[in-house]
């Protein structure tokens, strides 16, 4: 039977593997960012649920693995997202701009009871 090794948290770059976790009371290893982010049509991955196949190329697999990469993404700070770094792009004077447009439509829509369409005042905003 094989058996899980302490030295195959680190990874070949001499990296630790962060989310490798081994349970030696069921002699299972797991993905600790899997379990946590993974999405319900992939919790029987068995990084999720805990694999007994003790092998490395397993750990390895599982790291190239759509499961691993899309919690990986998930457990990321908002701040790294694409949407975040476009905002931070934009010139200020532009931001200003911006933020007094949804500040009026934001007004509107609490007055109004619904999202109004642009028209008037607050498309101005978009054309200067």
């Amino acid at each position: 039977m094989r058996r899980f090794k302490e030295n195959w948290k680190i990874d070949k770059a001499g990296q630790p593997w962060s989310w490798l976790n081994y349970d030696p009371t069921n002699h299972t290893m797991s993905c600790s960012l899997c379990h946590k982010h993974t999405k319900d049509k992939q919790k029987r991955n068995p990084f999720v649920v805990g694999t007994t196949n003790m092998k490395l190329e397993s750990i390895k697999d599982h790291e190239k693995s759509k499961c691993h990469s899309d919690s990986l993404k998930t457990s990321q700070p908002v701040s790294s997202t694409r949407v975040i770094k476009s905002v931070t792009a934009i010139p200020d004077p532009t931001k200003r701009k911006l933020f007094t447009m949804f500040r009026i439509v934001h007004a509107l829509a609490r007055r109004e009871g619904r999202w109004p369409t642009l028209s008037g005042s607050a498309s101005k905003c978009f054309n200067s």
